[in-house]
């Protein structure tokens, strides 16, 4: 038999900064059953899509699963657990604005309960599922407020710097 978590574990020691990436669906919250991906045909059945010739199209795992993953059955503590769903792919992929909860950053938070699921989802700052912004303090609400005002303006900046080098194309055409 395989040692999937042992496995793991020697790929957590060999690779710090491994990270999780889910293939998942939008059939993974759904029921098993028939559904269009794409211009496929799919059935969703234990944990798996597959085409009709059952060929794997993808999975079911979604990152929140994923975090229960790591501090369950892989023991992981929950602060390296998130790192590793959110902060070292972001790290990764150069975004140091995302993946972390600090100043200038963009407000992307998703709050679980103690069982990890989610509970609230905060996209730029902006709540887009559940009561992520009623956890908030007054002083963290204002700070988000904040936050999100610079981002704007710094966005409001960059589209007039790009409508200035468009009309200076044209000028010049």
């Amino acid at each position: 038999p395989r040692d999937i978590p042992g496995a793991i574990h020697a790929a957590l020691r060999a690779i710090p900064g491994l990270y999780c990436v889910t293939d998942s669906t939008s059939a993974s919250a759904m029921p098993d059953g028939d559904y269009t991906l794409g211009r496929h045909r799919v059935t969703k059945c234990l944990g798996g899509v597959r085409l009709a010739d059952g060929t794997l199209a993808g999975s079911t795992l979604t990152m929140d699963q994923a975090l229960r993953n790591l501090t369950g059955p892989l023991g992981l503590p929950l602060v390296q657990a998130a790192q590793r769903v959110a902060t070292q792919a972001a790290r990764y992929l150069g975004l140091d604005d995302r993946g972390a909860i600090a100043p200038g950053a963009y407000a992307d938070l998703v709050q679980c309960d103690a069982q990890l699921a989610v509970q609230g989802v905060m996209v730029e700052g902006e709540l887009v599922h559940g009561e992520l912004a009623a956890a908030l303090g007054d002083e963290d609400r204002e700070r988000v407020d904040d936050e999100e005002g610079a981002d704007h303006q710094r966005d409001a900046r960059e589209d007039e710097q790009e409508r200035a080098d468009e009309r200076q194309r044209l000028e010049q055409a």
